[in-house]
This record gives structure tokens, C-alpha cells and sequence, in this order.
């Protein structure tokens, strides 16, 4: 999935979270130091994770879900 990085005061927090400009998913959440500071505002990343939605329907895509996390990614695209 491809989004703009529309916040990143939380990239080198525990959880990481990007705030992302995408319809239906409103952010990017890593649990690894992997990602964090991966990207910052204004960027645009291609994203591979888990979708997680909380019972309000709060959706959100988790990258670093385990210690491998096979599959999972962030990758700015253009700045």
C-alpha cells in the first residue's frame, strides 16, 4: 500500500506511529526499532504489515508484529 506520512512526532516513540493520509487506515504503528524514524512528514511509503481495527473501527496497519517480521515493510518512495 502506498500513503503520505502526514505526522511523524511519534516516529521515535514506543510504539513508533506515523500518522498517514490514506481513506480507510489512519496510521502506521511499529513495535520494532526497525521503523522507527523510518520516514518523516511529507513522504511517501510503500507499507506491508498486519491491518489491525479496534472495536470503534479504528483501523491501522502494525509493521514489526514479531521479531522477524516476515513480509512487513516501510519504504520511502518519493520525498
Amino acid at each position: 500500500m502506498l500513503c503520505r506520512i502526514v505526522d511523524d512526532t511519534y516516529a521515535f516513540d514506543y510504539p513508533a506511529v506515523y500518522q498517514i493520509d490514506h481513506e480507510t487506515i489512519g496510521a502506521i504503528v511499529c513495535f520494532t526499532a526497525t521503523y522507527a524514524g523510518q520516514a518523516v512528514t511529507g513522504e511517501i511509503v510503500e507499507v506491508s504489515g498486519m491491518l489491525e481495527e479496534a472495536e470503534l473501527g479504528v483501523r491501522h496497519i502494525v509493521v514489526g508484529s514479531s521479531r522477524e517480521a516476515h513480509g512487513e515493510h516501510i519504504r520511502v518512495v518519493d520525498a
